[in-house]
């Protein structure tokens, strides 16, 4: 019963996107029992109706990139905003660079 039910779950989350069903997935295998993996998934897919399932599935591809699977993790990654892209601190260029030839 509980692996139907789960696999149900699996299916709603299909209609949300694979980082969904891929965190789906990921948290019932890290779970000892299969009735919390149904009550996670569930919280889980309730946060698709309590924000937009596009905000689900965004915090979802973030929390397979970061290897978290719960669903505090997914709340939390749906109230951060996602951080901008970082420039790497060594693309500096001054007159005060020596460059390899001062070194010689």
């Amino acid at each position: 019963m509980i692996e139907n039910t789960l696999e149900r779950m699996f299916e709603r989350a299909q209609a949300i996107g694979p980082a969904t069903v891929s965190v789906l997935r990921a948290q019932a295998r890290l779970r000892k029992h299969a009735e919390q993996a149904l009550r996670s998934a569930q919280g889980i897919l309730r946060l698709g109706r309590d924000f937009s399932p596009l905000a689900l599935e965004r915090a979802c591809a973030r929390a397979l990139a970061l290897k978290t699977y719960s669903y505090r993790a997914v709340r939390t990654l749906i109230d951060l905003p996602e951080p901008l892209p970082s420039t790497a601190a060594l693309d500096l260029v001054h007159e005060n660079l020596r460059g390899p030839a001062y070194f010689q």
